[in-house]
């Protein structure tokens, strides 16, 4: 394309030089016709000033003839004609190499239009492979997904397998530690905090050092309602400590019970919301903490006890209001100075 750009103008150029040797040939022709039909080219005195032939020094050897003005005329004209004929001739030159050059351009040109039909043909026949290969491709993401899921439930499955065998590897041990003999006094201690408070199948409530849990009404802690499970534990943490304090093993000497009963919510016609414990149990749980048990027992709870507690007993009210009564537990921390604070 180029070589086309270039031959355009060249061709464009030589073409005015072209017009331009035919306007210098025609004006000598002009000249020609009038210098002989003025006698300007014949010998004798000079046309132009009127000298004698023995006075024009530059003609002294041409006493007849032409004049030197018609030869320079006729000079003039062969060598303009031959540039011209040269000229043509590079002109026809550029004609052929400009043909020559278009016709290799439009064969080249219809070559690619045919490419292009071909890859346009090949394009549409490709097309549902390639919407079938988007959706293997989808499909192929999907099921590296699922496989990567597998594998994760895999390894999550292999670490509970490894986490339950130790943890019944540490079951077994502290099981094999304690006598049957220390169980059932264990278990008796447990009883008797729920007897005191009314708690039904008190009395089959029992320690399972196998299942390190309660079992009451031939069923684990686990397997009851909140409000039951609340209780049971209560009563394991506090039976667990008169057990120490009865047979001096060591023990801090207090205990701490968060919301023992708070999810316990008996009815109006008594019961809990399990079905399981009466509306007496409440009471009777202030009432044995206060009297039956040794050593400190501090319970949190949302509630009031509901008849009140005994003059050996301490009830503190968390107002959560800095002008009225104490605020909660641990001081509002822009009142705070010292560990002092906190007891």
């Amino acid at each position: 394309m180029e070589r086309l750009t270039d031959i355009a103008a060249l061709t464009a150029r030589f073409q005015l030089l072209d017009d331009q040797y035919s306007s210098d040939l025609q004006r000598l022709e002009m000249i020609s016709e009038a210098g002989s039909l003025l006698g300007y080219f014949r010998s004798g005195s000079c046309a132009f000033c009127g000298a004698e032939v023995e006075h024009q020094h530059y003609n002294e050897n041409l006493l007849e003839g032409t004049t030197a003005f018609h030869d320079s005329v006729l000079a003039e004209q062969a060598k303009t004609t031959s540039l011209q004929t040269d000229l043509r001739a590079t002109l026809d030159d550029l004609t052929t190499e400009h043909r020559t050059l278009s016709e290799r351009i439009e064969a080249r040109q219809r070559a690619i239009d045919a490419a292009r039909l071909q890859l346009t043909n090949f394009d549409s026949a490709m097309t549902p492979d390639r919407d079938g290969l988007s959706e293997l491709l989808s499909k192929r993401t999907e099921v590296d997904r699922l496989l990567g899921l597998y594998d994760q439930i895999e390894s999550l499955e292999a670490l509970r397998r490894q986490l339950a065998a130790d943890q019944a590897q540490e079951t077994a041990t502290a099981a094999e530690g304690m006598q049957l003999v220390t169980v059932g006094a264990f278990s008796a201690a447990i009883a008797e905090r729920l007897s005191a408070w009314g708690v039904p199948d008190a009395a089959d409530t029992r320690y399972d050092k196998g299942a390190q849990d309660i079992i009451s009404g031939d069923q684990l802690r686990a397997s009851h309602g909140k409000g039951v499970r609340a209780v049971l534990h209560a009563a394991f943490t506090l039976a667990l400590a008169q057990y120490c304090y009865d047979r001096d093993l060591p023990h801090p000497g207090f205990v701490v019970l968060d919301s023992p009963l708070v999810t316990y919510r008996p009815p109006e016609e008594g019961g809990d919301a399990d079905g399981t414990l009466p509306r007496s149990v409440i009471d009777q749980f202030y009432e044995d903490i206060q009297n039956g048990v040794d050593g400190q027992v501090i319970v949190l709870e949302n509630i009031e006890p509901p008849n009140g507690l005994g003059p050996n007993s301490v009830s503190i009210s968390f107002t959560k209001n800095r002008s009225k009564g104490r605020y909660g537990l641990f001081p509002p921390l822009s009142e705070r100075r010292g560990p002092a604070d906190l007891r």
